[in-house]
């Protein structure tokens, strides 16, 4: 599951507190040696690499929050759709997608698709993370990623994951 891509929409959301999650995840590629990427591009895997396959490649499922939010949630690594990375909000008053970023809206009854072009320059995410870091570290700077965070992500990904295996939704509490 993309752990990451799950802490950054609960970000944007405003992390509200999750309270039912019903997931699915399965294997249907790695274990035949399909999906690889890398040096075995374009060929099948030898046995002797997808033999030893322990991980899903699939993984999904719909988190619903106190708040009355919900959030569909897929991650694969292997699968026959295009290779991309997208996050979708919809909303009350207004939608967006990630890549290319672009809002939706209607106003006075005119549906309105708005590509938002950002600046580029500047310190890349990354090295804006690094940063923080370093200034907690020697500054005694608060954390913006404090554990409680990071703890309610794992919280929601072992939920999904304990659906999966059960076919049951789960309560996080």
């Amino acid at each position: 599951m993309g752990v990451h891509a799950l802490d950054a929409v609960w970000w944007l959301l405003g992390m509200p507190t999750p309270v039912t999650v019903t997931g699915v995840s399965g294997a249907k590629f790695g274990p035949r040696g399909e999906g690889y990427g890398g040096e075995w591009r374009g060929r099948k895997a030898p046995k002797r690499v997808y033999s030893q396959y322990e991980a899903d490649d699939y993984a999904g499922g719909f988190i619903r929050f106190e708040n009355g939010t919900g959030l569909q949630i897929e991650s694969f690594w292997a699968s026959h759709q295009r290779p991309e990375f997208q996050m979708e909000f919809f909303g009350t008053e207004a939608g967006a997608q990630l890549s290319p970023l672009t809002l939706y809206r209607t106003d006075h009854n005119n549906e309105q698709d708005v590509s938002v072009e950002l600046p580029r320059g500047g310190k890349e995410s990354w090295d804006n993370i690094a940063a923080h870091f370093i200034d907690c570290i020697r500054l005694g700077k608060t954390c913006e990623a404090p554990l409680r965070q990071g703890l309610t992500v794992q919280q929601m990904m072992e939920a999904l994951l304990k659906s999966a295996e059960t076919g049951k939704e789960v309560r996080i509490r």
